[in-house]
């Protein structure tokens, strides 16, 4: 059983370390300029934040990095 949760975390981490590239990348690759110059300073906050989040084990923080209506799927689950 144990095994089965670390698989899930490990799953989870991944996927969220692949947003979080996903996401800084994003907010790195245009200039910014007006209100999209607001816009790459929250998102880069929030990113900056998401590590010390998921260090202390603020699971709703952590999980606010992402839309509500997330779906999950995985189709290669052991």
């Amino acid at each position: 059983m144990r095994e089965h949760h670390c698989i899930g975390r490990s799953l989870l981490i991944l996927l969220v370390s692949s947003c979080v590239s996903m996401l800084t990348g994003m907010a790195l690759a245009d200039p910014p300029s007006g209100s999209d110059a607001e816009a790459k300073l929250t998102i880069r906050k929030a990113l900056e934040q998401w590590p010390r989040d998921f260090n202390d084990k603020k699971a709703a923080a952590v999980c606010g990095l992402f839309a509500s209506d997330l779906i999950e799927h995985l189709s290669r689950w052991p």
